[in-house]
C-alpha cells in the first residue's frame, strides 16, 4: 500500500493509502483498537522516552498513563510527524476512524488475492492485528502486565490470547518423544555395557573407558 500509484489524484491517493498502511502496521505493533489509534495526538508522544501518554481506551473508558512503543512503532510515529508537521492527530484528520479506509483495504486485498472480511472464510479483518499483538505480548510477559498493556478490564479477557497453534503443539509432542527415546537408548546402552562387564566380555578398564566417553570425561 505504500508503493506509489499512477493516475488521477495521485498525491491524494498515495497519501491516503500510505496513512492506512501506517495505521495498520502501528496497530500490529501496539495492539491498540481502531478508535484508540484514530484519537492519538502528536502531543501524547514523548520522544525522549519512546512512549505515548494518556492513551484513552475505547471499551473500558480508562486511560493508560504510560504506553511504551516498540522500535517500529516509534519509527512510524516519527515518520508521520515529519510528513505532517502541522497535524494534530497522528493517523487521522479529526480524531475519528475514516470509514473509506475499509473500502480501500477491501480493494487492495482483492487485487492481491487476499480473502477479506469477517463473512469470508479465512478473511482478513484489521482487528486480527490486535489479536496477533496480544498473542505476542502474552508470550513475552506475565498475564497481568499483558492485561494492562492491552487495556483489558479483567485478566479473563487476556486469557483469550493464551491460545497456541497446531504446529507448536506437534513440536512439543515431538520433542517429548525425542527425549523419551534418548532416555530409552541410554538405559539400553548402559545395561549392555554392564552385562558385558559382568560376563567378562570387556575388561574393567574397557568398561571405564566406554563410560568415560559416554559422559565426556
Amino acid at each position: 500500500m505504500r508503493n506509489p500509484t499512477l493516475g488521477r489524484q495521485t498525491v491524494v491517493s498515495n497519501a491516503h493509502r500510505s496513512r492506512i498502511a501506517d495505521e495498520l502496521e502501528f496497530r500490529l505493533e501496539t495492539g491498540l483498537r481502531r478508535k484508540e489509534v484514530a484519537r492519538l495526538e502528536f502531543k501524547q508522544y514523548i520522544e525522549s522516552e519512546g512512549i505515548l501518554k494518556n492513551v484513552r481506551r475505547w471499551k473500558t473508558k480508562t486511560v493508560s498513563k504510560i504506553f511504551p512503543l516498540t522500535r517500529r512503532g516509534i519509527e512510524i510515529v516519527e515518520a508521520r510527524r515529519e510528513a505532517n508537521p502541522d497535524a494534530k492527530f497522528i493517523f487521522t484528520e479529526g480524531g475519528e476512524p475514516v470509514e473509506s479506509d475499509y473500502r480501500t483495504l477491501k480493494n487492495v486485498c482483492a487485487r492481491l488475492d487476499i480473502p477479506y472480511g469477517r463473512f469470508t472464510d479465512g478473511g482478513f479483518v484489521p482487528h486480527d492485528l490486535r489479536h496477533q499483538a496480544g498473542t505476542e505480548i502474552v508470550r513475552a510477559t506475565d498475564i497481568e502486565t499483558a492485561r494492562e498493556y492491552l487495556g483489558h478490564s479483567n485478566v479473563h479477557q487476556t486469557t483469550v490470547y493464551l491460545h497456541t497453534d497446531a504446529n507448536r503443539l506437534k513440536e512439543a509432542v515431538r520433542r517429548r518423544d525425542e527425549v523419551k527415546q534418548k532416555k530409552t537408548n541410554v538405559e539400553k546402552m548402559l545395561k549392555n555395557l554392564y552385562a558385558e562387564a559382568r560376563s567378562g566380555k570387556i575388561s574393567e578398564a574397557q568398561f571405564i573407558e566406554k563410560i568415560s566417553k559416554f559422559i565426556s570425561f
